[in-house]
């Protein structure tokens, strides 16, 4: 993913101090799936969002 666009769940879980291990299991998620949603391309989220009209 280019730098330019960073992945909100990877900074808060860096920031709070937490491996994907340690998330994962808070989150009764697999590493797998934690890890997916840190590494989506920037065109899946945006198929993925909600379709609002801009403001």
């Amino acid at each position: 993913m280019p730098e330019n666009f960073r992945n909100i769940y990877k900074i808060a879980r860096r920031a709070a101090g937490y491996t994907q291990e340690a998330a994962a299991e808070m989150m009764n998620l697999s590493v797998e799936s934690l890890r997916a949603y840190e590494t989506v391309a920037i065109g899946k989220v945006l198929i993925l969002s909600p379709p609002f009209p801009p403001p």
